[in-house]
């Protein structure tokens, strides 16, 4: 199977999710039914999980150039996973989604069939949990934003009008739809949030309602961009988490510490990123003290930070240990700076997210 199929199967899935998650706020706002579109959101995403983890550990193996007789240490009794689908078929996955992923990853990845069973309960718990969280939050915490919840309630405003209708109107402009027209607009903010019609059409259809102006175009356009970034957050910030939980659990096996014995935070350097995550490039630790201060990433909503495996030549090489492989601790503190303050000072990760 080549690498661009699985590509495409990755991004089917993705799509999959995708769809599923609109579809479940659509039914939240038309009142119906949401269970059925939530499961599928938890079967698309639970695959993508478990995609990311093998994903993570298998560059984490590649980056760190471990010896292919190191891997096969990892594996129980030397019994590696066969990745056979009957093993796959537990609640939650399918051979749909998940075979072509099998067949990528079964040579790539060192792991043995016992720790392959936790890995796929794993993927579908957390994925279940995700879908639960977004069911009970995601249309309550959209509208929380007033325009979007006056807009499903049958209510248009308008803020800064004219000082005349300041005084009258204590600083709204408000105009109450009738029952019909209400159900019209839940309708529609329910069709765009699905993708159709697409937003190119939106004011033909309020025209067509006889609601009116501007300002309901946009409270309707607002409410669907905070569905959308809402579903981005969400399936990025957990497929990083289970990436680098890949790569981070590779780095934890004793064995491939005595290659790989220290490991590097490495920030996305562009405009987007976080000051506070930006001035944590480059420090370095072992992998227990990444796990131990809770600064494994993400660390953060839409965190695109990773670890960057870092080979024994190289902290030879910068003198973070000497020949015999043992870490220069005052080297390594030296080398930190201040960005171990951002931790300390509890900057660092973001206030009130869960790294964990």
């Amino acid at each position: 199977m080549k690498k661009e199929t699985l590509d495409k199967h990755l991004r089917s899935i993705l799509k999959d999710a995708q769809k599923a998650y609109r579809e479940a706020l659509a039914a939240q706002i038309r009142g119906e039914e949401d269970g059925p579109a939530w499961d599928r959101f938890a079967e698309a995403s639970s695959a993508l999980l478990l995609a990311s983890w093998l994903a993570g550990a298998h560059g984490v193996t590649r980056r760190a150039k471990i010896p292919q007789e190191v891997i096969d240490g990892f594996l129980e009794e030397d019994t590696p996973v066969t990745f056979a689908l009957p093993a796959l078929k537990l609640e939650g996955f399918g051979a749909k989604y998940m075979a072509p992923i099998a067949r990528w990853f079964r040579r790539l990845v060192p792991i043995s069939r016992k720790s392959w069973e936790l890995l796929i309960e794993a993927a579908r718990r957390s994925a279940m949990d995700v879908a639960s969280h977004e069911e009970e939050n995601a249309l309550a915490d959209i509208r929380k934003n007033p325009s979007v919840d006056a807009l499903l309630r049958g209510m248009t405003y308008r803020e800064g009008v004219n000082r005349v209708k300041r005084i009258t109107d204590s600083t709204f402009f408000v105009t109450g739809m009738n029952a019909e027209q209400t159900r019209q607009t839940q309708e529609l903010v329910a069709r765009v949030i699905e993708g159709r019609p697409a937003k190119s059409t939106v004011g033909k259809w309020i025209r067509a309602m006889n609601l009116g102006d501007f300002v309901t175009t946009t409270q309707l356009i607002t409410g669907t961009d905070l569905s959308s970034a809402r579903l981005e957050t969400v399936l990025r910030t957990n497929t990083n988490r289970a990436t680098i939980e890949g790569a981070a659990e590779v780095l934890r096996d004793e064995t491939v510490q005595a290659f790989v014995p220290l490991v590097q935070y490495s920030a996305t350097k562009d405009p987007r990123t976080r000051p506070e995550h930006l001035a944590m490039d480059g420090y370095i630790g072992r992998m227990e003290d990444f796990d131990r201060q809770g600064i494994t990433p993400p660390c953060g909503f839409n965190c695109r930070c990773a670890l960057i495996p870092v080979p024994a030549s190289v902290a030879l090489e910068k003198r973070w240990t000497n020949a015999a492989g043992v870490i220069d601790y005052a080297a390594i503190t030296r080398h930190n700076g201040q960005r171990q303050a951002l931790i300390d000072t509890g900057k660092f990760p973001d206030p009130g997210f869960v790294t964990a």
